[in-house]
């Protein structure tokens, strides 16, 4: 409702006011004393839907025992107004004795909820909203309807149906006060081309431009497909040379007596284009990205001199200071048009070191990471530039006033080290004196202590002030504003002038503006997932306060569950003042049935693959259940998962999983089944505990060391086993990670009190840590630990229970498990009940997808802890490629086992050259 609706409302209310007068006297208005200046002896509501008295009545201007006044009723009918939950609001008045009896006439807003297309329409698999701009979540009128029904025809137009006809049904939700809202589209014929041509262009041209576009007489006609054909030729002209050509619909005539259009394309500054670059050689690719014009932008004055500034920045960037790049236009023989950029790159200016002079407040470390330009290194030149230079001298100004030294001056000095060609920077540093802040006072806030808003800003007395951190300070004050249900606060901050002492005193003014608290929480899109799953999530209540952080904090709770593609959690009308609000959980469920599956290759098993079907809200529970097959010449597995979502009154995930799998090893083969039951719960953002119980039943089959080192393997065996487990993982990319950590660790004890066959111990953990190093390098590392250790009278471990190692991803001097202790008749690799192995590798970019990796790889498998010594250590160097892929990196790794035991050597299976072609990470 806006103003003049305002003013059209108040002077209708009036007027009803003043005939109510007279008709109740049975006398005109006129000749009656107004009601006005009467005491007013009740305040009444009359809606469309309930109305919560407790949720107005304070808040309104007019009360009982007021008298009623032309003034007061514009009042209440603003402040109603203005809390924006109203489509309509009207005043009627009646005497009742020698008083008034007030009654405000409301109808509630209601708001767009979900859209439908029925009729023979084509989405494209996708939702409406998805395609075509409708108000979803917007309040409802006749206005935005009508908007949203030509959006609807216009998305029909766009596919050649200009017949359509599109009709609008609602259907309202009294209870929630939303609108569904139903297209019935009768699309009609599709419409053909009636002719078709194109100007701009000579006539054969424009032949070969309508077969680029598919287009022709008598064909169906599609407008949004011709628009992105249009948009594909101008791949075809930057190839052709037309590098300023452009393509677009000149006219449309859509004549509809014979259901056909008459189409005309024209193509504008059609003409050829040559571009070359002098004295310098830059990759093509990276030349389309410097140089406007290559990449079809245009061809003007502004746009080539933008080419000029990028090709300069660019040599620049490169360690050429003195470059300099002119561009010159002109005609070949032929006519054709030339556009030639000269380059003259002067002499290249490397840096051999940086030094810092004066700091005290930062180390070295800090204020290297803070600029661009870095001291040589191992394998890895730096390049001087001016403008990183300046950059550079910003930069480190920047995080000292950052830090409270307001004047602080930083002083670039290059230095010739080896003539001009080699530079040595010295970054001369005064730092000045720290700025403090003197006191921090608070004002104008009522309802948020003082005491609590100091708590929440990073400004402290005593501590450093400068004007970045009293931005942070401001805006964390707007944000705990915003969780305690201010909606619209203003913060605003004043600084005095420093004393003597160089401190400051720094106050915050607040206009709080109302508070809001929840009133009604809304549910909406939740078609088959239950009520109760959605309730876990939310994390604020009715009467709460509208707290932003909660309801982000519930966004991201229903985006975790995996059961919705779509998450909006807002206040149903984020521009309304209300003291109380509604708050819509606007959801869109994801697809309940995923299939997937995946192809993968291993040098000792070769291909290998993956199927899985999953259930993503079994009975709408937000129970998952997943079945996946895998399978290849060594393995051949089925696991049926099962997951329950947050179990009561425990916020944790439980996971039920069985399992069938055959393995070849090297030294026997095994069948497993396998079930178990876990507990999980995050911890934080990324990290995670999990308690698992689990029983596996274990035939050992086809052992190739001696039987008598071990218990009988050739009988099932039962092992039952509680697991405490650690995960943190702030790896930036699963597949092919450049930064942060990654941590596992599993500690579990196997008893027969649980109803195994054996008692032992084990502990593995694995922590794998990547860093990009400077310039192009990067660093990965990992380190791996276990131990078993047997009690309760058992002597040794089940083979199959042992730790193996050896491979493309844990020792690659040895082939596929083969480290460590082997039986002396057979030579094959018995286990251990202790492991130890460090890797390391430093990776270097050759190309945009391939990297050279040199690693190094040390430890062994060992029979028992005690026995780990690093004299026993294996040592492998090698060299690998790696090759990015959508799927993941396909890792081609050579290594060289150092010190490989004599006996050994020559002995099959093992060798001291090993070659592995793998898919994945190693560690």
């Amino acid at each position: 409702m806006g103003l003049a609706q305002i003013r059209m409302v108040l002077f209708h209310c009036l007027a009803v006011m003043l005939a109510r007068q007279g008709a109740a006297a049975g006398h005109s208005p006129a000749s009656e004393s107004a009601l006005f200046g009467k005491v007013i002896q009740g305040i009444e509501y009359k809606a469309d839907a309930r109305v919560e008295r407790s949720h107005y009545d304070p808040f309104l201007p007019m009360k009982p025992g007021d008298v009623l006044t032309r003034t007061l009723v514009q009042q209440a009918i603003q402040k109603l107004y203005e809390m924006g939950e109203f489509s309509y609001i009207g005043v009627e008045a009646s005497p009742e004795g020698d008083a008034a009896r007030v009654q405000f006439r409301l109808l509630f807003n209601y708001y767009f909820n979900e859209f439908k297309i029925s009729g023979d329409v084509d989405l494209g698999g996708r939702s409406a909203w998805e395609v075509i701009p409708l108000p979803v979540g917007e309040r409802f009128t006749p206005e935005k309807l009508e908007e949203a029904r030509q959006a609807v025809l216009k998305y029909m137009h766009d596919r050649g149906y200009f017949l359509a006809e599109v009709q609008a049904q609602t259907r309202r939700d009294e209870r929630e006060r939303q609108v569904d809202t139903v297209f019935e589209v009768s699309p009609g014929a599709l419409a053909t081309i009636r002719s078709v041509g194109v100007r701009g262009v000579p006539s054969a041209e424009g032949s070969t431009i309508l077969g680029k576009l598919k287009v022709e007489k008598g064909k169906a006609y599609n407008r949004e497909r011709v628009r992105r054909r249009l948009g594909n030729l101008k791949q075809y002209f930057l190839e052709r040379g037309f590098l300023g050509a452009t393509a677009t619909i000149a006219s449309e005539e859509f004549q509809a007596a014979e259901n056909a259009v008459a189409l005309e394309i024209e193509v504008s500054s059609f003409g050829e284009i040559r571009v070359t670059v002098e004295g310098f050689k830059i990759p093509k690719p990276q030349l389309r990205r410097l140089i406007p014009i290559l990449s079809g932008g245009g061809v003007d004055e502004e746009l080539l001199q933008e080419g000029t500034r990028n090709l300069l920045e660019h040599v620049e960037s490169l360690g050429y200071p003195e470059a300099d790049v002119s561009v010159i236009e002109g005609r070949d023989k032929n006519g054709v048009r030339t556009i030639q950029y000269k380059i003259e790159p002067g002499r290249k200016v490397t840096v051999a070191d940086v030094l810092f002079r004066g700091n005290r407040a930062f180390t070295e470390e800090q204020l290297l990471a803070a600029i661009q330009i870095q001291p040589a290194r191992f394998l890895q030149k730096s390049v001087y530039s001016v403008q990183k230079l300046d950059a550079d001298q910003e930069a480190l100004r920047s995080l000292y006033q950052a830090a409270g030294y307001l004047d602080a001056r930083i002083i670039a000095l290059p230095e010739p080290v080896k003539g001009v060609e080699q530079l040595k920077i010295t970054f001369e540093i005064q730092e000045g004196l720290l700025a403090q802040t003197r006191e921090v006072k608070f004002s104008g806030n009522r309802h948020l202590a003082s005491g609590f808003l100091q708590t929440k800003i990073p400004l402290k007395q005593h501590g450093p002030y400068s004007p970045h951190l009293a931005e942070q300070a401001r805006q964390a004050l707007l944000a705990a504003y915003n969780d305690a249900g201010f909606l619209q606060p203003r913060v605003t901050y004043n600084v005095s002038e420093p004393d003597s002492r160089n401190t400051y005193l720094v106050e915050f003014r607040t206009e709080e503006g109302p508070q809001s608290l929840v009133d009604d929480i809304i549910v909406l899109g939740n078609r088959h997932t239950r009520a109760s799953v959605i309730q876990k999530r939310i994390r604020f209540k009715e009467n709460e306060p509208v707290s932003l952080g909660k309801m982000l904090q519930t966004q991201q709770g229903l985006y975790n569950t995996g059961l919705f593609d779509r998450v909006r959690v807002s206040p149903q009308n984020p521009e309304s003042t209300a003291p109380y609000q509604d708050v819509v959980v606007r959801l869109e469920e994801t697809r309940q049935l995923v299939f997937g599956y995946g192809l993968g290759y291993q040098e000792t098993e070769g291909a290998r693959g993956t199927l899985e079907l999953s259930h993503l809200n079994i009975f709408g529970t937000g129970r998952r259940a997943d079945v996946r097959i895998r399978g290849s010449r060594l393995e051949q597995g089925l696991v049926l998962n099962m997951q329950q979502p947050q179990i009561l009154p425990l916020a944790v995930d439980s996971y039920f999983t069985f399992s069938a799998r055959k393995d070849r090893e090297i030294s026997f083969d095994a069948k497993r089944l396998n079930l178990s039951y876990q507990f999980g719960h995050p911890l934080n953002t990324h990290s995670w505990a999990l308690l698992r119980y689990n029983f596996r039943r274990v035939q050992v089959q086809n052992l190739k060391i001696e039987e008598s080192a071990l218990e009988r393997e050739d009988l099932p065996r039962n092992l039952s086993t509680l697991s405490l487990i650690y995960v943190n993982d702030t790896r930036d990319n699963f597949f092919n990670a450049e930064k942060g950590f990654f941590t596992s660790t599993d500690l579990g004890v196997t008893t027969r009190l649980l109803g195994g066959q054996n008692d032992f111990v084990s502990l593995f953990t694995q922590t794998s840590y990547f860093k990009r190093l400077r310039g192009p390098l990067l660093l990965a590392a990992s380190l791996r630990f276990g131990a078993a250790h047997p009690f309760g009278g058992d002597q040794g471990l089940p083979i199959s229970e042992r730790f193996f190692a050896g491979g493309g991803s844990s020792l690659r001097g040895f082939a596929t498990d083969r480290a460590g202790p082997l039986d002396p008749t057979t030579n094959q690799p018995t286990g251990g009940n202790a492991l130890l192995i460090g890797n390391l590798e430093i990776k270097i970019p050759l190309l945009r997808f391939i990297q050279l990796a040199g690693f190094f790889d040390s430890g062994n498998v060992f029979s028992n802890l005690s026995d780990i010594r690093f004299a026993d250590f294996s040592h492998t160097l090698g060299l690998g490629l790696r090759v990015k892929t959508p799927f993941g990196p396909i890792r081609i790794d050579y290594g060289f086992n150092l010190n490989l035991p004599a006996r050994l050597r020559g002995v099959e299976g093992f060798g001291r050259r090993q070659l592995f072609v793998t898919v994945g990470a190693p560690f």
